[in-house]
């Protein structure tokens, strides 16, 4: 599978916003039906672009407990 870049820039507030929200998301929650992620697959991919946005984060020094 080819791979994406996906420059971010945000105010530190945004940065640190993000972070909160991805930390929260997981399967569970992605794969609930009012997101239209209707298939297994669909809500694992969304959970490893969620954790590659959560371990961008962190390298920035974005990564709370």
């Amino acid at each position: 599978m080819e791979k994406v870049t996906l420059p971010l820039n945000l105010t530190d507030d945004k940065a640190h916003g993000l972070a909160q929200l991805v930390k929260r998301l997981g399967r569970r929650s992605l794969g609930k039906n009012d997101l239209n992620l209707v298939t297994p697959e669909e809500a694992e991919q969304a959970e490893d672009a969620v954790i590659a946005r959560r371990d961008a984060l962190a390298e920035a020094g974005y990564a709370p407990r």
